[in-house]
């Protein structure tokens, strides 16, 4: 064992394997382990393609091995590196990439040339970090091991709160959520625009506006997360947009208590939002391979320039192909996110469908006029999101993409259905000192067959109001929360 660990590079492949599995470790409720593994065998690949090359320059396979060791482990801890110089000198210059990327160039072709020159057999450094990293990844691996027992022994049940419903009626019902859709009240007061029209239509069609509605955070994870789960969110361990209280939403939100409820009583549950439900993947996550892990990835030098520098590079370079992919990325989701819930209005089913659809419009980029003429793509490469009225011309664009929805959803239903049309928060982009208020002030619309709206109240937040409404049609009796709000600082 001690000669095969003294003359075999274990540690180069080992390296990204604990790489991943450490980021796992960190990150168990964002990424999953189908995921992680192809990383890990992307990352494999990587690494042994950087030990060819060292080998064509080497032709000594331990030389070789020692050097890509070197450059990999530049390559993945490059991100923990640098937020470590930057808590330890603020703003200094030594945390600027144009002091560390030619810093760390300097010091790989240091090592390059002490390993080229030096006579020795490598054994002690091979037997150390052989050693080493089969340590650290059996530590790893019972990590994972509990976060994978934690997570499968932890049972959601639904919540006593409610009762059964005998013979209730069980309509399709579609949630429309438009991201970022403030209330008509905002758009006067704010906007100096009166979104009556779009109103007036909703009520043609059988709709009830709530007046005056809040949601009770102004970040959608937050916001989606206590809606569906019909209360307030006091897990919360701070008031900050961070990966812990992230990590908190996405557990509540994955077996949430309104989608148990509508399970409980036989519906069929379609996800078509970014966000994951237990056994219902995100609708709209980026097609290419590794864009679940990006929390992991982009920890990696390559991660951390693509995040920083890249953007800039590619821009002063005008490669336009990847500017476009990055740029009409949420307006390809919104246009997967409208197929997939037209198509499924016209897809026949035994149980009773339950469709959760987020749009991500009005919220930026604005890419139509009301008209639906295109935004110029220099105009959208520039964060115009604080634009008020980039945001009402592309509002009003949402208003008929929204009214055809609706209309297609009652037309090809064989049974009156159920559609509930609302904003996940208010708009947010404010360059100038607003009141808090408009924050959270959204869009909220009732269509229910039955016509009973005499139990929703004006000026209410979105968790009363999912259970006003489950009060109405499933004869539940889930008695009323505080309408509260809290800011979530981003």
């Amino acid at each position: 064992m001690k000669k095969q660990f003294t003359n075999s590079a274990f540690f180069l492949f080992l390296l990204p394997v604990f790489f991943v599995f450490h980021g796992l470790t960190e990150n168990y409720e964002f990424v999953s382990l189908k995921d992680a593994a192809w990383l890990t065998l992307f990352y494999i690949g990587s690494t042994f393609i950087i030990f060819l090359l060292c080998w064509i320059i080497y032709r000594n396979s331990r030389k070789a091995s020692l050097l890509a060791f070197v450059l990999m482990v530049i390559f993945f801890f490059f991100g923990s590196f640098h937020d470590a110089l930057k808590s330890i000198f603020p703003s200094s210059f030594i945390t600027k990439y144009t002091f560390i990327l030619p810093l760390l160039f300097i010091l790989a072709l240091l090592i390059f040339f002490l390993i080229k020159k030096s006579k020795s057999n490598f054994k002690p450094p091979f037997l150390y970090l052989n050693m080493v990293f089969l340590v650290l990844l059996v530590v790893e691996s019972f990590a994972i091991s509990k976060k994978i027992a934690d997570i499968k022994t932890t049972v959601v049940s639904l919540n006593k709160e409610f009762i059964e419903c005998i013979n209730c009626p069980t309509p399709d019902i579609y949630l429309i959520v438009a991201d970022g859709y403030t209330s008509n009240t905002a758009l006067k007061e704010v906007f100096s625009y009166d979104n009556i029209d779009f109103e007036t239509e909703l009520k043609k069609r059988n709709f009830h506006v709530i007046n005056n509605s809040f949601s009770n955070y102004n970040s959608t994870a937050h916001s989606m997360t206590s809606m569906l789960n019909l209360r307030h969110l006091n897990d919360l361990s701070s008031l900050i947009y961070n990966k812990e209280n992230l990590a908190i939403c996405y557990d509540l939100i994955k077996q949430n208590q309104t989608l148990l409820f509508f399970k409980s009583i036989g519906y069929q549950f379609y996800n078509y939002s970014d966000f994951y439900f237990t056994d219902h993947p995100a609708a709209t996550s980026p097609t290419f391979l590794f864009a679940k892990t990006r929390v992991i990835s982009s920890q990696t030098l390559w991660g951390r320039i693509s995040r920083d520098l890249w953007y800039h590079l590619v821009t002063d370079l005008k490669l336009n192909f990847v500017i476009n992919k990055s740029v009409y990325g949420q307006l390809r989701n919104n246009n997967k996110v409208l197929k997939l819930t037209e198509d499924i209005v016209e897809t026949e089913s035994p149980l009773p469908k339950f469709v959760y659809s987020h749009l991500v419009m009005p919220h930026h980029p604005y890419y139509f006029d009301r008209n639906g003429n295109p935004t110029s793509i220099d105009k959208l490469k520039e964060f115009s999101g604080a634009n008020k009225k980039d945001y009402v011309e592309y509002l009003q664009y949402a208003n008929n993409k929204l009214l055809k929805l609706v209309d297609h959803i009652k037309k090809k239903s064989v049974q009156p259905p159920i559609i509930i049309l609302m904003g996940d928060h208010g708009f947010r982009q404010f360059n100038d000192s607003v009141n808090k208020k408009y924050y959270f002030m959204n869009l909220s619309s009732f269509s229910i067959p039955n016509g009973d709206y005499t139990r929703f109240y004006d000026s209410s937040s979105s968790v009363n109001q999912i259970r006003t409404f489950l009060n109405i049609q499933f004869n539940q009796t889930l008695s009323l929360l505080a309408d509260s709000t809290v800011f979530i600082q981003q």
